[in-house]
């Protein structure tokens, strides 16, 4: 059982450039397990804590393109408590049944700009969100490297708001195949769900297609140093929308050579 505290120097800008507030916050850091069956490998774990994180122009780019305002912000995890039950029932599988639970502050989030519908800006909660998200993680490891891993959350947001572009399901499955030490294939398909998205001119909300993406990549190592992959994405040809407006690409290739030194 792990109880230290967490503190982190809060500094963000309100509404204006020349406003800057700057707080103290100091955050719980408690992780605890619990052993039932040790032939099953059966733990229940728990943690509680919290933290701040800064939102800036690189972590918004990464996470949308098309940004045309962005306003600097501290988001603030209040509270964040994961707890799940972990098993190995049979050799090389292992199951993880969880829940989550955050309670945010200055929630970032995106929405379509009113003066130019085809940009976005990001905005923050003016309030406290909750996010409750249960869900269910299964991996197998077959003898020779193979195996997969699933993974399924549900996130149920409480807000005064609407929160657009945060997805309420999010599933993804990753196999791999090794059919020599050196080569490998891997696969995931994801599928995204309860996405909507904003016109700030019409002020409506619009409930997004659901998103299902397959993708393949194949490395082969010619020695320790030198190797080349291949990536094949959206192998459904699906143009599915993530930001309203920005339909992704169809089938795309990407090959390339990688170097250790």
């Amino acid at each position: 059982l792990h109880y230290p505290l967490r503190r982190q120097r809060q500094m963000c800008i309100r509404d204006s450039d020349t406003t800057l507030e700057k707080n103290l916050s100091v955050y719980p850091f408690i992780k605890g397990a619990y052993l039932l069956d040790q032939e099953m490998g059966l733990f229940i774990k728990g943690e509680l804590s919290g933290g701040l994180k800064q939102n800036n122009l690189n972590t918004a780019f990464r996470n949308n393109l098309w940004i045309n305002q962005f306003k600097a912000n501290t988001t603030n995890d209040k509270i964040r408590i994961l707890a799940s039950v972990e098993a190995t029932p049979i050799e090389n599988l292992t199951a993880k049944i969880k829940l989550n639970y955050l309670k945010v502050s200055n929630f970032n989030y995106f929405v379509n700009d009113s003066s130019d519908l085809s940009y976005y800006r990001n905005d923050y909660v003016n309030g406290f969100v909750n996010i409750v998200s249960p869900g269910v993680e299964v991996g197998y490891r077959f003898k020779g490297g193979h195996g997969f891993n699933l993974d399924f959350v549900y996130n149920k947001y409480q807000a005064e708001e609407t929160l657009f572009y945060t997805p309420t399901l999010e599933t993804n499955l990753d196999l791999f195949y090794k059919v020599k030490n050196n080569l490998k294939i891997s696969s995931d398909i994801s599928y995204i769900s309860g996405l909507v998205g904003s016109n700030s001119v019409e002020n409506e909300v619009e409930d997004l297609s659901s998103i299902i993406d397959l993708n393949l990549k194949v490395d082969y190592d010619f020695n320790e140093k030198v190797g080349v992959f291949l990536y094949a994405n959206n192998l459904l040809n699906k143009k599915y929308n993530y930001f309203k407006y920005y339909p992704v690409q169809g089938i795309n290739v990407l090959g390339g050579l990688t170097v250790s030194f």
